[in-house]
């Protein structure tokens, strides 16, 4: 797929890997190719010309979402000499002036994946009533995507969301900023629970094991090592699906 966007846009690999990296010379260059041209002073930089009055951070209020807010505030002044002032609001307020796209520059927006599909994402810019709180909404991308889950072979259908992707972020609707990390702690005799990307155990499988024999210790191939009891479960459950299946 990498290959092929840059087949595409006859970018080489250098510069895709550049394009990757922090480079915040790369950034004066395209701000002033935009129309707003950047002023070195020794070592900061001015932009005078840049319409600070539509560029707000605006966030909802919460001391995390405030030293987000800052950070970006303060990298945008140190490489492109520009200081965008910042909005906070209560989150109710917030939502609805999100949603309904009446902010000027940035806001904030995040999401957590409801289900371990690629679409939980790609479907926040589907259809005119997304949940992307862009205004942006394209018949192409919906098309693609809706070619993609018409699509059963399961290799075939990741690489159709990937192009969706690629073309999504070709409209530079947003900035990813970050992906948040999660931390979770059990004892050696709780068995059963995985770490997972939406940290959702399920708990029907989760047992306290009474041998210490069988205790997890090396939590390094915690997700390499069988639980056999726990394949059991797994087992007799999908037994139960195939013949409630086979009887409908």
């Amino acid at each position: 797929m990498q290959a092929e966007t840059r087949q595409t846009k006859n970018i080489s690999q250098e510069e895709w890997d550049s394009n990757r990296r922090f480079n915040p010379e790369k950034a004066r260059k395209l701000l002033t190719e935009a129309g707003y041209p950047v002023i070195q002073n020794g070592s900061t930089f001015s932009c005078p010309t840049f319409p600070l009055d539509k560029a707000l951070i605006n966030y909802n209020t919460a001391e995390s979402n405030k030293v987000v807010a800052e950070f970006m505030q303060a990298q945008w002044k140190q490489n492109l000499g520009i200081t965008l002032p910042l909005k906070n609001m209560e989150w109710k307020t917030f939502l609805d002036f999100r949603n309904k796209v009446q902010y000027d520059g940035i806001v904030r927006h995040a999401w957590v994946g409801d289900y371990m599909d690629p679409f939980t994402f790609l479907g926040l810019h589907y259809t005119a009533q997304n949940q992307g709180a862009t205004g942006w909404t394209d018949p192409q991308y919906d098309k693609m995507l809706d070619d993609a889950n018409k699509t059963v072979d399961e290799t075939k259908r990741y690489e159709l969301l990937a192009r969706a992707e690629q073309y999504l972020m070709d409209q530079q609707l947003f900035i990813p900023l970050m992906t948040q990390g999660t931390n979770w702690i059990k004892k050696p005799y709780v068995k059963g629970m995985y770490p997972n990307p939406g940290t959702l155990f399920p708990w029907k499988f989760v047992y306290i094991e009474t041998d210490p024999n069988k205790w997890d210790t090396n939590v390094n191939d915690i997700m390499k090592t069988s639980d056999a009891a726990v394949d059991e479960q797994v087992s007799r459950l999908m037994s139960s699906q195939k013949t409630s299946s086979v009887a409908e």
